[in-house]
């Protein structure tokens, strides 16, 4: 699936969404190692928006994102301070 830019991030929210993920798995073939069909996948039906509510929903998928990040970063840090700076003092 490669969606124009401009749909990137409406596409990650509208799949996400309960319904988009219903609709997702109903192109899922296969039984042992299921994959998705290509030709399925261009024919999901999606809501048209207005370039108001996709700028709306792709400012929060945007902020989500680095939210992410940050949340990803800071997780790393606190596990670097207790493995290199509490652990050591800790376990002599």
């Amino acid at each position: 699936m490669l969606p124009k830019p401009e749909h990137h991030d409406f596409l990650l929210a509208f799949l996400s969404s309960k319904l988009g993920f219903l609709l997702l798995k109903s192109t899922a073939i296969g039984t042992s190692i299921p994959m998705m069909h290509t030709g399925l996948l261009a024919e999901l039906p999606y809501p048209t928006l207005t370039n108001s509510v996709r700028g709306q929903i792709s400012t929060h998928v945007q902020a989500a994102i680095k939210a992410r990040t940050a949340s990803e970063t800071a997780e790393n840090e606190a596990v670097r301070i207790i493995e290199q700076e509490v652990f050591p003092s800790w376990l002599a």
